[in-house]
């Protein structure tokens, strides 16, 4: 059985990576979301900008 999932990934590792490397970047970008929410709701608060505020 170990032997047949060391082939499996060796055979498809780069596809692993790659696949690592996006969900990394998502999860990145998943937690970025919050804090570019938070800098652009506060911007628009600290200038008192309805307009900004309500886009």
């Amino acid at each position: 059985m170990t032997g047949i999932l060391r082939r499996a990934v060796a055979r498809n590792g780069r596809h692993l990576w790659t696949g690592t490397a996006l969900a990394g970047v998502y999860q990145l970008c998943a937690a970025l979301v919050p804090v570019l929410i938070g800098v652009i709701v506060d911007r628009a608060v600290g200038t008192g900008d309805v307009i900004a505020l309500a886009t």
